[in-house]
């Protein structure tokens, strides 16, 4: 049987950085994320906190928060959409 290998990253900003890290450390990316890229960040942090290696407490809470805030971008997606 064939096998597949797959290779994940998962970028977790530093305690400090640029404005574009910024954003992302407090979740303001995914506001002007494409849908499927909101998806997919979506799923990449399901399999992260699923496999990945996170080092600290504080990695864990923010992927798990990252999470949250996709899964209720994707919600108010929708519901805008149906107002349409």
């Amino acid at each position: 049987m064939p096998t597949i290998q797959l290779a994940l990253t998962f970028d977790i900003p530093p305690a400090c950085g640029n404005e574009q890290t910024e954003r992302r450390r407090a979740h303001a990316d995914l506001a002007t994320m494409p849908p499927t890229e909101l998806e997919t960040e979506a799923m990449r942090c399901r399999f992260a906190l699923a496999f990945g290696n996170l080092a600290t407490p504080w990695q864990r809470t923010w992927t798990a928060e990252r999470l949250t805030r996709c899964n209720a971008e994707v919600a108010h997606r929708r519901r805008e959409r149906g107002h349409e």
